[in-house]
């Protein structure tokens, strides 16, 4: 409650006199004031209350009316400490009466003793800031006794609007030389609170007033309230452009959610405090914070918005001191508050280092003890578990064994792995069970009416889950076997000397067992923790960087707080990393980090593991009640983000090329020179494929290497990737790799391919078979190479039991694994007939003539192929299964992980063989010319300004997939698709038509449907 100096002016002035008790405005009559009832009082107004002889106020047996008027004693309080004032000792004197200048005889009851006025009429007259605005008061308006005569409540209203914002000051050292983790100021990545008291936002009127004081503004309801908090510096100029916070108003109440609706609160309350989680966020370190600064003061603004009406209530923090009702509800305390919070620079690494140690200290402090027996306190629960999203996890259940020993494994944890794009949901539930074999029920606590002994709760009882789930300030238990002190006294005590430690189990009072060194630590149940005091303005969620709705929300109705995890990345660099990477790994220093520079973070990862260090993050929840108290249910997050090797070797040039004499023949009657010919572009290509072939055992073939070392990264595109040109640039150094080309030639005979061929071709016994007939046509002949990729990757990942562990998770490309290609040249063919032959060679005269006489601008190109194409390939997963009209789809790759604790190898993956008939027929004109660059440079080549071009394709395949992987039956599955015959009809026409325009076809015609069958095989 923030109260400064009275407002109330009281006056021995009588102005009415009569039969009834009047609420005087502006010294006008306006209302009878009964018993009991709420008054409100709006500011800026002069408000008089008059007493008047009546006998239903000053009794019957009154002797003399004026006199009593007269000395009529006026005394109020908040309305809410009646009941404490009820508790007050004969003559106790308690500071939390208004102080109205002092009666003359000494009022024993109710802690009142002089803290009244004596007078006939009291008026109070308040401003649009008084420190008592919006406090619903209790009236006491007695003669001799209190509460034996009448009573009223008022309260002071003005309009909507903040009226109170600060922070917790902050305990800081005078001097800072070196900075520690309890030197007082706030570090990058905690979470404090910002304090906010409203009035009237929300808060409803009664239509009695309108008419009495006229337009009384208002906000009835939180329905459009929404509210936006902005960074500032102390002088509070704006820091950034977007708020830091912003959200529904109703979220950040903790009144409003004891409440559990908004009606009550909304109709019956004029303040309502908040409280914002104000996140730290690291991007301010370097951005805002200069980095020569040792310290950064900070402050905010905030405003209140009416999203319907727009109107704004906005409010700067400005105030150093508040006062309230003192913790024993018989006085106030001056309380110092800040309106700025003062934050230090450290590096990325201390922040985190620094948060880790913060969370450590602070689970000690809690003291989660070991128990080992039953307990019987009313206020419990039974058991805890864990669900990391996939699994639940029981760390306490004490029915769990036999007798009265319990299963407490709350000294485990729980891991995860996850990233800091999504966030990992873990929740964690408590429940109380009758009996052993009962139905789980909901947690037993005062709120549900249950007796709570108010153990480790700083004298409150547990009042529902948000006392279970301790998220704000929590009470430290203290746990004797981490008390060093303790174990020496144990140690002294057992060779005589010392003497035995004395403390009281708070449940069972003094009949107790005393501690002792042979004892358990559950004998000290309950007992605070003596650094208690340093730890009662930080919170256990702000010491973990979460805050209430954004990283984690408690449900009352499931008796779970629900935990969303992310992994903070230190994504800063520093000279610990260059110095690794320029200094002892000097090979690393020659120009490729350019692009990866801003990702170079991600090698931190890897020092941290190569050396051991401590790499995950810890976040944790304390679950008590009195029955169980400071059981700590703790989750440690890894990166989520694996270490991998690429490896792929594409051979480019085709294993085996032949082409047939008739079809060499055809093409080699074109002069070749600079005429750009249909015949001429074939035999060239057919020429430069034979002499490639032919050249491979002396130079090699033409092949393209990648070698790539990656960091993957959950939620990150290509983190950190070194290859590119590093796998041709190091090729003397991967040579034991080429051994894949030797064992494909061995292994498949390829090299001998083309001897074989020549062997089968000239066999008298083939010569009139299929090879000979085969060879008589204008054809040609590919083997094509595999396509290789390997990629092996090891990560951080869970076991079954919630241990870490490490997968790994390999992938495998073999697009294809062998393949191979038929094409006949139907024109080639025709030449060889009457008349179609002439056909052919006037189709080429005339389309040389036009490149000749255009000077190569012009270009026309056509063909007739008939092609059959076969190959195998890897592979993975089927990620859609077939219809009427789709074939079914499979991942492109094969993949295994395998997780080293569990020993599990999940695979997935298959072979695919498919043959492939095409029948096509196609013509092209394309129009060239010389385009100049910028500079008015001539381009090197000609480029296609013009293009039209026609074709028709009849297609069918044949497909067989056969995975790896026996079914749920322990069968094969096999799938064959007949993919029907279609016919795929395009025209393109068009001005500077790019050259890697699409090539879909315009129209597709099914002429004969897909089949698709689908057959298991038993082993």
């Amino acid at each position: 409650m923030y109260l400064l100096d009275p407002f109330v002016k009281v006056t021995n002035n009588i102005k009415y006199l009569g039969l009834s008790t009047y609420h005087e405005i502006n010294d006008k009559n306006e209302f009878t004031v009964l018993p009991s009832t709420v008054i409100y009082l709006l500011s800026g107004k002069k408000h008089r209350f008059v007493v008047e002889n009546n006998s239903q106020i000053l009794g019957e047996k009154t002797t003399n009316p004026e006199s009593t008027i007269a000395n009529t004693k006026w005394a109020f309080i908040l309305s809410w400490l009646w009941g404490e004032v009820l508790k007050a000792k004969e003559n106790e004197e308690l500071k939390v009466w208004a102080d109205l200048g002092g009666g003359n005889d000494n009022i024993s009851e109710l802690g009142i003793g002089q803290q009244y006025r004596a007078a006939k009429t009291i008026e109070i007259t308040p401003e649009q800031d008084d420190v008592w605005l919006g406090s619903f008061h209790r009236m006491e308006v007695f003669s001799t006794r209190p509460n034996k005569g009448l009573f009223f409540h008022f309260v002071v209203i003005d309009k909507p609007k903040i009226y109170l914002a600060y922070f917790d000051k902050q305990s800081i050292k005078p001097e800072v030389k070196n900075f520690t983790i309890n030197d007082g100021y706030y570090s990058y990545g905690q979470v404090i609170k910002f304090y906010v008291a409203t009035h009237m936002l929300p808060m409803k009127i009664g239509e009695q007033y309108s008419e009495k004081y006229g337009k009384v503004d208002t906000e009835t309801s939180f329905e459009n309230l929404e509210f936006e908090i902005e960074l500032t510096d102390e002088s509070h100029n704006p820091l950034l452009e977007e708020p830091i916070l912003k959200g529904k108003l109703v979220d950040y109440s903790p009144i409003v959610k004891e409440a559990e609706g908004y009606t009550r609160i909304s109709s019956g309350t004029a303040n309502i405090q908040y409280e914002f989680p104000i996140f730290i966020d690291t991007k301010w370190k370097d951005n805002i914070h200069n980095k020569k600064d040792k310290t950064k003061a900070y402050s905010v603004t905030i405003k209140i918005i009416n999203t319907k009406t727009k109107k704004e209530y906005p409010f700067t923090p400005n105030m150093n001191q508040i006062r309230r009702v003192a913790d024993n509800k018989k006085d106030f305390d001056d309380i110092e508050v800040s309106p700025i919070f003062m934050v230090k620079y450290e590096s990325m690494d201390t922040i985190l280092s620094q948060m880790e140690d913060k969370k450590s200290n602070m689970i000690q402090y809690i003291g989660d003890i070991d128990y080992n027996n039953k307990e019987s306190n009313p206020c419990a629960y039974s058991k805890i578990t864990i669900n990391n999203g996939e699994k639940d996890f029981e760390i306490f259940n004490e029915y769990k064994l036999s007798g009265k020993e319990i299963k407490d494994s709350t000294q485990g944890i729980i891991d995860i792995v996850c990233g800091d794009k999504e966030t990992k949901d873990i929740k964690i539930t408590a429940k109380f069970l009758p009996s052993k074999d009962d139905a789980e029920e909901h947690v037993r606590t005062d709120k549900n009416g249950f007796k709570c002994q108010m153990i480790l709760n700083d004298g409150k009882p547990h009042n529902g889950i948000y006392d279970v789930f301790k998220m704000n300030w929590v009470v430290g238990q203290w746990v004797p076997s981490q008390d060093p002190a303790l174990f020496a006294e144990h140690y002294m005590k057992m060779i005589g000397l010392g003497n035995k430690p004395s403390f009281f189990h708070p449940s069972n009072g003094s009949s107790s067992p005393k501690l002792e060194w042979n004892k358990s630590d559950q004998e000290a149940k309950g007992i605070e923790s003596p650094n208690k005091n340093e730890y009662q303005n930080v919170s256990v969620a702000g010491i973990q960087g979460l805050a209430e709705e954004t990283d984690y929300t408690i449900s009352e109705a499931e008796d779970s707080i629900t935990l969303k995890l992310k992994y903070n990345y230190n994504k800063s660099y520093d000279d610990k990393i260059l110095n690794y990477l320029y200094g002892e790994q000097e090979y690393l220093t020659k120009g490729f980090f350019d692009e990866n520079f801003k990702n170079i973070w991600v090698i931190r990862y890897l020092l941290k593991w190569v050396k051991n260090e401590r790499i995950s993050q810890t976040y944790f929840v304390p679950v008590t009640t009195c029955r169980y108290l400071n059981q700590i249910a703790q989750i440690r997050a890894y990166p989520d983000m694996k270490w991998v090797i690429n490896f792929n070797y594409n051979i480019e040039t085709p294993l085996y090329y032949k082409a047939t004499t008739p079809l060499v023949e055809h093409y080699s009657s074109f002069n070749e020179g600079k005429i750009n010919t249909s015949n001429n572009n074939k035999r060239k290509e057919i020429l430069d494929k034979k002499i490639s072939n032919g050249l491979q055992h002396y130079v090699g073939r033409k092949t393209t290497f990648g070698l790539y070392v990656e960091c993957e990264v959950s939620g990150e595109d290509e983190v950190f990737k070194l290859g590119n040109e590093f796998g041709e640039k190091y090729r003397e150094m991967c040579a034991p790799l080429f051994f894949l080309v030797e064992s494909l030639d061995n292994t498949l005979g390829i090299s001998d391919a083309e001897e074989e061929n020549r062997r089968l071709l000239n066999a008298p016994s083939t010569k009139k078979g299929l090879l000979g007939r085969l060879s008589a046509l204008p054809m040609s002949f590919e083997l094509n190479p595999p396509s290789l990729g390997l990629g092996v990757g090891i990560g951080y990942s869970t076991s079954q039991n919630g241990n870490i562990t490490y997968e790994v998770d390999a992938r495998i490309k073999a697009d294809p694994i062998i393949g191979a290609k038929v094409t006949l040249d139907i024109l080639a063919l025709g030449s060889k007939l009457k008349p179609w032959g002439a056909i052919v060679d006037a189709l080429d005269i005339a389309s040389w003539l036009i490149n000749f006489c255009s000077a190569g601008k012009i270009e026309i190109d056509y063909k007739v192929e008939v092609r059959f194409t076969a190959e195998i390939k890897l592979v993975g997963k089927k990620t859609k299964e077939e219809t009427k009209t789709e074939p079914a789809e499979y991942e492109s790759e094969a993949k295994f992980t395998y997780n080293l604790a569990d020993r599990n190898l999940d695979f997935h993956g298959g072979i695919q063989g498919k043959i492939l008939g095409e029948i096509e027929i196609s013509t092209s004109v394309k129009i060239k010319a010389n385009i100049k660059d910028a500079q008015g440079k001539p381009a090197e080549e000609p480029k296609n300004i013009t293009e039209l071009s026609i074709g028709v394709k009849a297609s069918s395949s044949v497909s067989l997939t056969c995975p790896f992987k026996l079914n749920k039956e322990g069968k094969l599955d096999l799938d064959l698709e007949f993919s029907g015959v279609k016919l795929e009809i395009w025209f393109k026409a068009g001005l500077n038509m790019d050259e890697e325009d699409s090539e879909e076809p315009d129209k597709i015609v099914p002429l004969i449907p897909k089949v698709n069958f689908k057959k298991s095989i038993e082993f």
